[in-house]
């Protein structure tokens, strides 16, 4: 304290001048990615996120469509570190589980490149959301039934690969239980299925031991110009440190809307397309489509009618 009794603002040089300050954390220091597996990846989206954010390294991927893994080995970070499984994810599944359960065979032994158990850190996933919803008309079909059993497989590649992390995304309407009608007897309700889809999912990972957060998101909120609302299912494995979703650790009862800043600014639909045409107003994309033409693009075929 200077002896005009004043005070004295001195700059800190190094941490141990002050070594009650608690570090945070520096993302500039190098850390290890998680060897990542990406199930019912699609175009990559989820997982290129998460190699953007620092968090994975994508090692192995899996779709059913051919179309999109074409576009996710265009987006995703090191194609030539990526293992690609193209078709159902079961198939992937048994091949893993056979091959594990072999007593002769070893790693690789038998050409498959596909990643063993201890290979991957962790699991992420965006499982089929047709079977739940709310534009399927017609849950009862068998092919449904089957969408929705894939939550299942899910679990199954957890239970295989124990990952350390791991993270399911789909439509809010997978939290919600409720009675399915069995094909070809709608109207009876007793005769109904009871269904229960994301909370057995979740008793299969407790069972596993894995800690669990349930997190809502909507793509407005991360610069999308659109309203898009998913839920998270996001788990660790014990011993491992499940983050907070935010400092508020209590319930919030006396909540109201306002107009705040947020960490992305709003983007409308305008300004999200706006470099996707000429400055003359020519389009740049046409129809967006390849290898077809279309003369016609705005013909539009009226359903039931009949030439003659």
């Amino acid at each position: 304290m200077p002896e005009d009794g004043g005070y004295q603002c001195v700059p800190i040089n190094a941490v141990h001048d002050a070594p009650l300050l608690r570090q945070g954390f520096n993302p500039a220091t190098p850390i290890r990615r998680l060897r990542a597996l990406e199930l019912f990846c699609g175009c990559g989206n989820l997982g290129r996120g998460l190699e953007d954010a620092g968090v994975t390294e994508t090692r192995c991927a899996n779709d059913i469509w051919p179309v999109a893994m074409h576009t996710f080995m265009a987006n995703v970070v090191s194609p030539n570190t990526v293992t690609l499984f193209i078709g159902s994810a079961d198939t992937f599944l048994e091949r893993v589980i056979r091959r594990s359960s072999s007593s002769t065979s070893t790693p690789n032994s038998t050409g498959d490149s596909l990643p063993v158990p201890g290979d991957i850190d962790f699991i992420s996933g965006g499982s089929p959301c047709q079977g739940f919803s709310m534009l399927t008309a017609d849950k009862s079909t068998p092919q449904q039934f089957k969408i929705r059993s894939m939550v299942a497989s899910f679990a199954s590649f957890v239970d295989v690969y124990r990952p350390k992390f791991g993270i399911l995304e789909d439509v809010v309407n997978i939290v919600k239980g409720g009675k399915t009608p069995t094909k070809g007897d709608k109207k009876n309700h007793d005769a109904a299925i009871h269904e229960d889809t994301f909370g057995q999912l979740m008793c299969s990972l407790l069972g596993l031991r894995y800690q669990l957060r349930i997190m809502l998101g909507n793509t407005w909120s991360y610069s999308a110009p659109q309203q898009r609302q998913r839920v998270f299912l996001l788990f660790a494995a014990p011993g491992f440190r499940l983050q907070t979703s935010h400092c508020l650790r209590t319930w919030i009862t006396d909540a109201s809307s306002a107009d705040m800043p947020t960490a992305f600014p709003c983007v409308s639909a305008q300004q999200a397309t706006a470099d996707l045409s000429a400055r003359d107003g020519s389009s740049k994309i046409e129809d967006g489509m390849v290898d077809i033409y279309v003369c016609y693009p705005d013909h539009r075929i009226t359903a039931g009618t009949e030439l003659h």
